[in-house]
């Protein structure tokens, strides 16, 4: 028989791994639990000069160059993986010259690998017309930061993501709280102007129809 001393360490292992996996999961949408999308406001997007991306910060933000990118549309602002924190973020994502798809996600969240295909032709069919920008939330599960940039670059370039994604630096409630997100699950896409105002939050994964109607309103 094991001594009792063993059983009871080898319980709380397991009930930890348990743990780290509910909570993982609880960042991103179950099958089945997303409400439908009430009808999209048609949005405006005039033509412009791409965006710039704000210099490296404080938290330690490498250029875009620094990692594999993959193959994004020229004019795109962002390229590859590139740590950022929260108030790079909100930099990023405010006033611009375009309107911009925000697609909050991470390599470790399978229904945002769910949609990536839908989020691909959706920026091919759009092209030129917004600027697709991604928001990773990969470093929430811990990692150092410029592994996890390597990872997500690769990832995305393996993938065929045509933009490059924002890798979140900041922890999880702080960043939520500085971006003023209320639903903490991924994936979710937004619709920012181009005064950096955020004019919809779709909360869970695109399908067609939702893909359609943006389609819709963004060329409308």
């Amino acid at each position: 028989m094991f001594p009792v001393k063993i059983i009871r360490r080898l319980g709380r292992k397991a009930a930890t791994r348990v743990a780290d996996k509910i909570s993982r999961n609880e960042l991103f949408e179950q099958h089945g639990e997303r409400s439908r999308q009430p009808p999209l406001q048609p949005i405006t997007a005039p033509e412009a000069e791409p965006a710039t991306v704000p210099p490296a910060g404080p938290s330690g933000s490498v250029p875009s160059g620094s990692v594999p990118s993959g193959s994004v549309p020229s004019g795109s602002a962002l390229s590859g993986s590139v740590p950022m924190d929260a108030d790079e973020v909100k930099v990023l994502l405010g006033p611009s010259q375009r309107v911009r798809i925000v697609n909050h996600w991470a390599t470790w969240c399978d229904p945002c690998i769910e949609e990536l295909p839908l989020l691909i032709a959706l920026h091919a069919r759009l092209g030129e017309a917004v600027e697709l920008v991604g928001v990773s939330w990969d470093l929430f599960e811990g990692g150092e930061t410029l592994p996890t940039a390597m990872k997500v670059a690769a990832f995305s370039e393996e993938h065929g993501l045509t933009w490059g994604s924002a890798l979140v630096t900041t922890p999880p409630e702080s960043f939520f709280a500085a971006l003023d997100i209320d639903w903490k699950r991924i994936p979710q896409t937004w619709i920012i102007e181009p005064d950096g105002a955020i004019r919809r939050r779709i909360e869970g994964v695109l399908d067609a129809e939702s893909v359609e109607a943006l389609v819709a309103e963004l060329t409308g």
